[in-house]
């Protein structure tokens, strides 16, 4: 079939356009919506495409500072609102609550600063509804902090800071730790059934100061194995404590508290870590022994 040179130039051009939107793509999409430096994010002349929604998230970039209103203030005027922090700064500078609220979609911070610090230990931050993934950079808010309503909440990096208490009131749901710091005054799982989960893995060191408490029926603190380095300390604990929680069924090892307590948690101070499995050591003793073969044969 023989190509007319009109059909040749379109091919070529449509091939260059593709070339080009591979080229520029994974910065932002056409649907992204900046915020503006200096600007209130629950605002709509704030963001450059539009009120940020789960198909137009609203992108915080490094350099750029958002402050929210003086007040108590939440984000109902803004359905389905999805935030993503990369960098910068959001801040709530008074003492008036925050909630993002009714019809909330997501709340994602990769790197950057939340901050509500050193203003009123009376204040919330409220997530009602909606997911929460914090993967990197700082949540610093001195008053309290709520889950309620649905949504997986995460912490998979960074540091979250609490000056006051996290009320987690999702029945049924858990907060999953994966990787990061988390530092709180008071820990209260409030709904029946809900969890501090230490997923496989999990590097989170969780730093309590005042207390954990499980007003929720069925509420615990799980750590599904021992692959990982997360570690439970709360101020003034020991291990006698830590065994009473395990006996009670409220801190569990692969979702049980069948085994005996000593075999799956070593308590150093007041620090809880679960104990490697013995396939784990096996296999850091074998690693250990080829090693030292491999160096004999070598000084031979």
């Amino acid at each position: 079939m023989k190509v007319s040179r009109l059909d040749d130039n379109i091919t070529r051009r449509t091939l260059f356009l593709i070339a080009c939107s591979v080229l520029i793509g994974g910065a932002v999409s056409v649907a992204d919506t900046l915020l503006i430096d200096g600007a209130d994010p629950l605002a709509a002349a704030s963001w450059d495409n539009g009120l940020p929604t789960a198909a137009n998230p609203g992108l915080v970039n490094s350099g750029v500072t958002g402050t929210f209103a003086a007040g108590a203030v939440d984000s109902a005027a803004v359905p389905n609102m999805a935030i993503i922090i990369q960098g910068g700064t959001l801040t709530k500078a008074d003492s008036g609550h925050l909630s993002f609220n009714h019809g909330f979609n997501s709340f994602t911070m990769t790197s950057g600063l939340f901050d509500g610090d050193a203003v009123s230990s009376t204040r919330v931050l409220q997530f009602n509804g909606g997911t929460f993934d914090q993967s990197g950079g700082l949540i610093n808010w001195d008053g309290d902090i709520q889950f309620i309503g649905t949504g997986a909440v995460a912490l998979n990096g960074g540091t979250l800071d609490i000056g006051s208490q996290l009320l987690f009131q999702r029945t049924g749901s858990s907060f999953d730790l994966n990787g990061g710091v988390f530092n709180v005054n008071s820990l209260e799982l409030d709904a029946d059934n809900s969890s501090l989960t230490f997923k496989s893995g999990s590097t989170t060191a969780v730093n309590v100061s005042n207390q954990l408490k499980f007003d929720g029926s069925g509420s615990t603190v799980n750590f599904e194995d021992a692959t990982g380095t997360g570690s439970l300390s709360i101020n003034g604990f020991d291990a006698t404590q830590y065994e009473a929680w395990y006996t009670a069924g409220n801190l569990l090892f692969g979702g049980s508290n069948a085994a005996a307590f000593s075999s799956v948690f070593d308590v150093s101070g007041t620090t809880l870590t679960a104990i490697p499995e013995p396939s784990t050591l096996g296999l850091l003793g074998v690693s250990t022994a080829m090693s030292l073969l491999v160096r004999r044969k070598l000084m031979l």
